[in-house]
């Protein structure tokens, strides 16, 4: 999508942590006037306020009633920032529009997305997906779940580029524009039920990374998990799957100690597990969705680019 320039609107980022200082940055640098707002008290001459503060971004600190939302025409919670908490409950009620940090990183890049959640295995997956988008020569970023804001690594990159993104349940909740060229449901098990009450709420959370898609898109399913696989039905992309356990109509599998890549009813060999150098079926389910998603955005499995030694030698 188009980068969007946020001059003349107020945007009131609330929690101060790694993904609210980028979201705040990145939105100070597109036009915005930014708010910065966090419930504990900071020493606003300290390092990083002082810094933000110098470039213009008004800091919040020690208190969050409602006025803060003043005057506001977007509200950005931090993921960790529940949907139920007073100022979150005063932004519905005014209607305000609220984006997570994955929804700003959308509006301020052209890149494709390869978009990774699931309960377990998200880290590892996202980093082979990285590795192999890098290791193609196409210009990757890499964020999400995982090290910086992912709206400092995803600006500003040109339409070429790919971000490959870790996404949690907490920040899918307030994304609306995400539309990924790939994404996978690794597997669903309970968690983070105090946020979402029950499992088909966090599923529905999840659930979102394919919002957007269509039939140009890839959405991976974890056949192996009855959760994940029932979800195929009602998507809008091409939906494929991943399995340990069997072979798939279409989408990746292993067999008899070989991966492979199952696409038009042709399936084309990836590489041997022991090629892997990571261990456990778990491992191989990511290794799996990795070579899937980055297959269907165009990195060819057999050629220098891409073989066994570009997946990194760690595990889960």
């Amino acid at each position: 999508m188009s980068v969007t320039d946020f001059s003349g609107k107020r945007i009131v980022v609330i929690g101060a942590g790694i993904s609210g200082r980028a979201a705040a940055a990145v939105l100070k640098r597109h036009g915005g006037t930014v708010v910065l707002n966090d419930i504990k008290g900071h020493d606003e001459n300290a390092e990083p306020w002082r810094t933000l503060r110098a470039r213009g971004i008004t800091c919040i600190f020690g208190r969050q009633d409602s006025s803060v939302l003043d005057g506001a025409d977007i509200v950005v919670p931090s993921p960790v920032i529940s949907p139920e908490i007073p100022i979150m409950r005063e932004a519905v009620k005014r209607n305000l529009p609220v984006w997570s940090e994955v929804e700003v990183a959308c509006r301020v890049t052209d890149a494709d997305f390869i978009g990774i959640t699931g309960t377990n295995g998200k880290t590892t997956t996202t980093t082979l997906a990285g590795e192999i988008m890098k290791a193609s020569g196409r210009q990757t970023a890499v964020g999400g779940n995982i090290g910086s804001g992912l709206s400092e690594q995803a600006e500003d990159l040109p339409h070429t580029a790919v971000v490959v993104a870790e996404l949690s349940s907490f920040q899918l909740e307030f994304t609306q524009s995400l539309k990924a060229k790939s994404a996978v449901i690794l597997n669903l098990t309970p968690d983070h039920l105090e946020r979402h009450h029950t499992m088909a709420a966090y599923g529905e959370a999840k659930k979102r990374i394919f919002r957007n898609q269509d039939a140009s898109d890839y959405a991976v399913l974890n056949y192996d998990d009855p959760l994940v696989r029932s979800m195929g039905k009602d998507l809008t992309g091409t939906v494929l799957y991943i399995s340990v356990y069997t072979e798939v109509p279409a989408g990746a599998y292993a067999k008899g100690g070989d991966l492979y890549i199952r696409l038009q009813d042709k399936d084309i060999f990836v590489c041997a597990e022991t090629d892997l150098h990571l261990f456990g079926k778990h491992n191989i389910q990511n290794c799996l969705a990795a070579a899937l998603l980055t297959y269907v955005v165009g990195v060819p499995v057999r050629d220098d680019s891409r073989g066994p030694e570009t997946i990194p030698r760690r595990g889960t």
